[in-house]
């Protein structure tokens, strides 16, 4: 497992799937449920292998189509559970991850028999089908925020107290520019929402900066000071 990797990624992806497994125990040890703290529905994803991707190549010619096609059900059982983690209070803070830069899996729901990175530059850019697994991310992100927006959290809900971050770390398939990068803020935690900010030529860390503020974190920086000068304006 894990042979084509250097010992750092091997590292990294053992602490990942470590942290899952933490997040899987810490859902079987749940406190007494209640309205608003309840297990999630549980899916059977037996014909998914977490492992697959260790086994692809750089030109995506390794394919599992059978875990691919379950990685829909398996993201909305993520999602649902970080849902319940943050209901049920064991945890305030979470990642959702679907996949590396290069996504080398198939997209055989949306009809797209090749991996992300292939419509993005290997194959050359086609932006029919970046559009097309761009809108399919974007729809499981409503999931998530329409999931989080069901919880009644007594008075208000669980996506009223949360700020959700949706976003990639890159802006141009072709080119693989990173400047003039979308970010999408959901929520509340002081947020003034229903807007499109543009900034010119300002770090993502002025963004994190900013977030980590109104939760009441004071730092000043965040990141490497070089590309951070300061919270991000305007998100109240």
């Amino acid at each position: 497992m894990g042979q084509q990797l250097g010992a750092d990624d091997r590292a990294k992806l053992d602490q990942h799937l470590t942290k899952i497994r933490e997040i899987e125990r810490s859902l079987e040890r749940m406190p007494a449920q209640t309205s608003t703290c309840q297990a999630p529905v549980l899916v059977d994803t037996s014909d998914y292998k977490p492992t697959a991707g260790l086994k692809s190549a750089d030109d995506g010619s390794v394919k599992d189509r059978a875990t691919d096609a379950a990685i829909p059900k398996v993201g909305k059982l993520m999602i649902d559970m970080l849902v319940m983690a943050f209901a049920c209070d064991l945890t305030a803070v979470g990642t959702l991850q679907w996949s590396d830069t290069e996504a080398k899996h198939t997209f055989p729901w949306l009809n797209l028999s090749e991996h992300h990175h292939f419509y993005q530059h290997d194959g050359g850019f086609k932006p029919a089908e970046c559009q097309k697994i761009g809108t399919w991310y974007s729809e499981m992100h409503l999931y998530l925020l329409q999931a989080m927006e069901r919880v009644d959290m007594g008075g208000h809900t669980l996506l009223d107290e949360s700020i959700v971050l949706f976003g990639s770390e890159l802006q141009d398939p072709p080119s693989h520019k990173t400047n003039n990068t979308p970010f999408m803020l959901a929520g509340g935690g002081g947020l003034r929402t229903g807007r499109w900010l543009r900034y010119n030529a300002v770090s993502h860390n002025n963004m994190l900066l900013a977030i980590l503020n109104l939760f009441g974190d004071e730092r000043k920086s965040f990141g490497d000071p070089a590309y951070c000068t300061g919270p991000l304006t305007n998100l109240t």
